[in-house]
């Protein structure tokens, strides 16, 4: 293909009418705004495929632990997402107490809690803090392959319709 048949539509495959091509200005700025979202971290409108969950950039921090009849409970900053647990839980390599993994530990909102004997809590709490940033960046990589894959499927969208507008011009 020549950069004059990129640059050229032939006539037959131009739109017809006026209104024809308004419709596709609408159909088109339609999808410009839905793929616009608002950052929840900077409270600003951003493309759709940023990644801009907080958890994914900043760990949450652990503000307070308690020990009392055999369970370890933990406070953190911020309440965590069900992305970001997912991310905790399934981060790979990690160090820990012999049978207090990161799947032991039941969250809700800003709250953890798994059971512990007293002699274990402060290692527990400790490999429980080294867990933090590696989690975070768990759900940023997940995030981002995830948003990758959207942008990929959208792709391959835009490509079938392209070959079937081809084809019905052929």
């Amino acid at each position: 293909m020549t950069i004059y048949t990129k640059l050229f539509t032939p006539p037959s495959e131009r739109p017809s009418t006026i209104a024809v091509i308004k419709g596709l200005i609408q159909k088109h700025k339609a999808e410009a705004i839905a793929l616009q979202r608002i950052s929840k971290i900077t409270n600003t409108v951003v493309p759709e495929g940023t990644i801009d969950d907080p958890l994914a950039f900043e760990p949450p921090r652990l503000v307070a632990a308690e020990w009392d009849n055999n369970q370890l409970f933990l406070t953190l900053d911020r309440p965590v997402t069900d992305a970001w647990v997912s991310a905790l839980q399934n981060m790979g390599n990690y160090t820990s107490v012999m049978g207090m993994g990161p799947e032991r530990f039941i969250f809700s909102d800003n709250k953890v809690s798994v059971s512990c004997r007293e002699h274990n809590a402060q290692n527990a709490v400790d490999y429980f803090k080294q867990w933090l940033p590696r989690a975070t960046q768990v759900l940023k990589n997940n995030l981002e392959q995830e948003e990758k894959r959207k942008h990929n499927e959208c792709l391959e969208k835009l490509r079938h319709e392209k070959e079937a507008k081809n084809a019905v011009f052929a």
